[in-house]
């Protein structure tokens, strides 16, 4: 760009998404647990024992506030290694057990069902199937 150099990285952001040299998704899904756990922090009161909020609204406020920072443009990274995938999903189980409560013999995929909140992996299926239908 104007006879400058423009010099090599290991990593570049391009709207919003980190992407790496060998494209293994790590800072970008390091970067993606820090801010989902930033904006968990914020609305812990809201999702606390002693909130107000009935469960039907935390899990609002997780599909609406929460859930698109894990899956913002998961069509492009969405075929990350189950190892990155599944540090979200930890994520996204303990939203859900502290929004409901429930006790730590009760497994995640009753929790899930439960809920009618699918697993980020299903979810980010989901998303990508939707998205490759869009395509002209």
């Amino acid at each position: 760009m104007n006879n400058i150099p423009i010099p090599w990285t290991k990593q570049a952001r391009y709207l919003g998404v980190i992407l790496d040299s060998h494209l293994t998704w790590k800072p970008h899904i390091k970067h993606v647990l820090t801010k989902f756990r930033a904006r968990k922090l914020t609305l812990a009161p809201l999702i606390a024992r002693d909130s107000a909020l009935s469960l039907d609204n935390k899990i609002l406020l997780y599909k609406a506030m929460l859930r698109p920072i894990m899956t913002y443009a998961s069509p492009v990274w969405g075929y990350v290694c189950h190892t990155h995938l599944n540090k979200l999903q930890v994520q996204q189980n303990a939203f859900l057990r502290q929004a409901t409560r429930c006790r730590w013999f009760i497994r995640n995929e009753a929790l899930h069902r439960e809920l009618n909140v699918p697993t980020l992996n299903d979810y980010i299926k989901h998303l990508m199937k939707r998205f490759i239908k869009r395509i002209p």
